[in-house]
């Protein structure tokens, strides 16, 4: 299985945030196109990740176990992608 960043982008900014819209707007998207990846990553994922309430959403269990993993997928990422550039960097004599 596959899963893209997108994905975990919206659902790190849905937990964080406590809203599509709010995590639509951190993320400069649209409110659907949040929700269409987010529906998406529960999709491949075969579980919802969230309870949808009037005043924004809530993190089911299955939501709960993924949120330390995608945190930590995310910040590899971007220490991976930091030592990347440095070592661009260094190939370059910067």
């Amino acid at each position: 299985m596959t899963i893209d960043r997108r994905g975990l982008s919206a659902f790190l900014s849905i937990a964080r945030l406590g809203s599509v819209g709010a995590a639509a707007n951190a993320m400069s998207l649209s409110q659907p196109a949040v929700s269409r990846t987010l529906g998406r990553l529960e999709q491949q994922l075969g579980v919802k990740l969230f309870v949808r309430h009037a005043t924004g959403m809530e993190l089911t269990t299955f939501g709960q176990s993924l949120l330390p993993h995608a945190a930590a997928l995310e910040n590899d990422l971007k220490r991976a992608l930091l030592e990347i550039d440095q070592l661009k960097g260094a190939s370059r004599g910067i």
